[in-house]
């Protein structure tokens, strides 16, 4: 007996000040990937969304996830996920 494979799961990152989008990920594991946004935030800010996320962190807050869509098909998931970072 095979497992049924994971879905890719099309998430939002929410800004816990103002409710705002700040970003959108597609991952099978997004919990897992929120931390490791965390963890990279802490270890260097070069781009927008790891500056936030640091700026987020040093108030003892975190985004909020909020995952929207699952989807098997790995080209659907990314098509989902530009769809998705496109209305936000």
């Amino acid at each position: 007996m095979t497992a049924k494979p994971r879905p890719h799961q099309i998430y939002l990152l929410i800004d816990p000040t103002d409710q705002k989008v700040r970003y959108v990920g597609n991952s099978k594991n997004p919990k897992s990937r929120l931390r490791q946004h965390i963890k990279e935030s802490m270890e260097r800010q070069n781009t927008a969304k790891k500056k936030w996320i640091f700026a987020l962190a040093r108030q003892n807050l975190y985004p909020i996830m909020d995952v929207v869509s699952q989807i098997y098909d790995p080209s659907e998931a990314r098509i989902k996920e530009s769809e998705t970072c496109h209305q936000h």
